[in-house]
């Protein structure tokens, strides 16, 4: 074979490896709730054989000759009636974590570790005794039987390319519109044209489809949020044994879809918090049990969609923040002093966890105490234009609220068109609350210090026009001098008045990211 098709057969198989360990990661993690599962060890089985099959091409083959012994392991408890205890399970754990060494050594082309070495995580023997109503001696293979699953076909696309069609999409909604405004010139001068109807009727199915095209290839960015904290489960188990702590994770909206980019944002920031959590937030066991807690603290990861929002939340039941000690470090630090504090609402108080180096911890560990988690998640989210907040209570636990917007790279908003000086501006519809045409020496349009409100019942709302905001040259006068168009628009300090030339139409309008380059 070419050393193309080579690279070709080695990315696949590493694709393919990769998620089969992670079905048989999910798979160990499970014992702790059912060691005697014989369903699930055959499962196993047959995830590590057919690692062990397809790794046979490559070389060298230690990945191979590993998983074979891999196999022997899981061997002893098909049909033995041996229970996989803590040990065993933390042998498969080990063993799962060494494969994917051995496929990221083939990855980098580099030569792995001996496997006389490697294979020294089986020399502890597995003899847990057999689990409540198991049968020894009978085949767990006998007691269930596996269907075949058809796989559906499955083409990869690169996300550059699927940016590429959304760009190319949101330019026919531009001609479209362009089309539009063409057509409404030749219906003045055909009133009665059918043919003229006909092309109106046809336009407007044409922007229906691609309206459908845009939604599907977004959703083509998206993976199931399952994908993102699927690697968690490991991670609170590993947690559990080093902090020597009872830990529950709870996962509620695992189905909820995201955007490619957010759930690479995630992956990172859930471990952080994840982590910060079960070692600063929950108690040991036995501190939970005198406060009249569940010796076992959960954490619980919550997602949603609200309209064009995700929004994640992390909460667990443990102490809280330490409220007190967070004043102490600020002080320490010189981030403010008492007197400010004192007239901060404990929310904002509770933003300084976020800043760079700010620790609570009185030792830093393995696990965290250094300050530079939730620094580095609070700097992630807001990349892409999210946000995050905190709120805890003393004794009852913390949690952290993520919010963030859906992105995306070619935006078709339905806008409000306005003409002012000259220019023609587009308001996106959501935000335009109303629209109202008043006479310019009406009452309620009053001036204070050189600046131009409306007041309605008893409030003073702030008026601006689009000249002063844009800083734009001076143009003609006002076509409306006896009259004064204001778009009323909902902003993040309330509503705000604009005051525009005139009303032109209602169209979507393609919103690009301008070139880093400009």
């Amino acid at each position: 074979t070419s050393l193309r098709e080579d690279e070709e057969l080695l990315t696949g198989f590493l694709e393919e490896g990769r998620a089969l360990l992670e079905e048989m990661e999910s798979i160990v993690l499970g014992f702790e709730d059912n060691p005697g599962d014989s369903e699930a060890i055959n499962r196993l089985f047959a995830c590590a054989h057919t690692v062990k099959g397809t790794s046979g091409y490559f070389k060298p083959d230690t990945t191979n000759r590993f998983t074979h012994k891999f196999e022997d392991f899981i061997v002893k408890f098909r049909g033995s009636g041996l229970s996989v205890d803590a040990t065993s399970a933390g042998i498969m754990l080990t063993a799962i974590d060494t494969i994917r060494g051995l496929l990221l050594s083939l990855e980098e082309y580099r030569q792995p570790e001996p496997l006389e070495h490697l294979i020294k995580i089986f020399s502890v023997e597995a003899v847990a005794p057999p689990a409540a109503g198991a049968s020894a001696g009978v085949p767990a293979a006998s007691k269930t039987e596996h269907k075949a699953e058809a796989k559906v076909d499955e083409l990869k696309v690169s996300v550059a390319l699927l940016n590429s069609f959304m760009e190319r999409s949101g330019e026919l909604t531009v001609l479209r519109n362009m089309v539009n405004k063409t057509l409404r010139l030749i219906e003045t001068s055909h009133v009665q044209d059918p043919n003229v109807a006909a092309l109106s009727v046809l336009l407007g199915e044409m922007h229906k489809t691609n309206a459908m095209m845009q939604e599907q290839m977004a959703e083509l960015r998206k993976v199931t949020l399952r994908n993102v904290v699927k690697p968690l489960s490991r991670t609170v188990h590993d947690l559990s044994t080093q902090l020597k702590k009872k830990i529950k994770l709870e996962i509620r909206g695992e189905e909820l879809r995201v955007d490619h980019k957010v759930a690479d944002v995630l992956a990172k920031c859930l471990v952080h918090i994840v982590r910060n959590s079960a070692d600063h937030g929950l108690e040991l066991p036995a501190e939970r049990v005198e406060q009249g807690k569940n010796p076992v603290g959960t954490i619980v990861i919550s997602a949603e969609q609200n309209g064009e929002n995700y929004l994640i939340s992390i909460s667990d039941d443990g102490r809280g923040v330490n409220y007190e000690r967070v004043v102490q470090k600020v002080i320490e630090n010189g981030l403010a002093t008492q007197a400010e504090l004192d007239r901060m609402p404990r929310s904002q108080v509770l933003e300084f966890i976020f800043m760079p180096g700010f620790s609570t911890a009185a030792a830093v560990t393995d696990v965290s105490g250094r300050g530079v988690g939730t620094d580095m998640v609070k700097k992630s989210v807001e990349e892409i234009g999210g946000h995050i907040r905190i709120i805890s209570e003393t004794g009852k636990g913390s949690e952290f609220s993520l919010h963030i917007p859906v992105p995306k790279s070619v935006m078709i908003v339905n806008s409000l068109l306005v003409s002012a000086n000259e220019y023609t501006f587009a308001i996106p519809q959501s935000a335009v609350r109303r629209v109202v045409r008043i006479e310019a020496t009406d009452s309620r349009i009053q001036k204070i210090r050189d600046k131009r409100f409306f007041c309605e019942s008893n409030v003073l709302l702030p008026l601006v026009t689009l000249t002063e905001v844009l800083e734009l040259r001076p143009g003609t006068e006002n076509s409306y001098q006896d009259h004064v168009q204001i778009v009323w628009v909902e902003t993040k300090f309330g509503e705000l008045g604009i005051e525009v030339d005139a009303i032109l139409d209602v169209e979507d309008t393609v919103v690009k990211k301008v070139a880093n380059w400009i």
